[in-house]
């Protein structure tokens, strides 16, 4: 039985999981009111959730064998030099709040980015690669190219 464990025998898959990353969103009172757990800061452009779900790609998705995923995101303060990234998988399809129920850290990836002067100076893709045995993160800061990787095996 090699189906599942050799990528090369399989062109495309269908997500049994939602992955993406915790991050910041913009807080919507229809979505975010009645729900617990939400994290919110005021900001100079409003209110934000500090603990939203940012999908990218959706349990029940085919993907194709290297299929990538970007993102593109920028470091939450000007002097922030680092970034950690918690990558997060759920079953549902549509989830809004990164600790919403059914939702699990599956990695970490911490990008050292001293360069620049502000925070969009700073600005990184995450990729998600996927289609292997494993879940592929590769994040790159914009400004330099330096690229960060992290590989999820997806077996377990």
């Amino acid at each position: 039985m090699r189906f599942g464990h050799d990528p090369g025998l399989v062109s495309s898959r269908i997500l049994q999981y939602t992955y993406g990353v915790r991050g910041r969103v913009t807080y919507d009172n229809k979505l975010h009111a009645n729900m617990g757990n939400v994290e919110v800061n005021l900001k100079d452009d409003g209110k934000v959730v500090e603990n939203g779900f940012i999908v990218l790609a959706r349990a029940g998705e085919e993907v194709k064998l290297g299929d990538e995923r970007t993102q593109y995101g920028v470091p939450t303060h000007d002097g922030q030099v680092f970034t950690t990234f918690r990558i997060i998988r759920t079953q549902c399809p549509h989830p809004i709040l990164s600790n919403e129920y059914g939702c699990h850290q599956i990695g970490t990836l911490t990008v050292h980015h001293p360069e620049g002067n502000s925070g969009w100076d700073r600005g990184m893709a995450v990729t998600f690669l996927f289609g292997d045995t494993e879940l592929k993160v590769k994040m790159t800061v914009e400004k330099t190219g330096r690229t960060f990787f992290l590989s999820i095996d997806c077996l377990h």
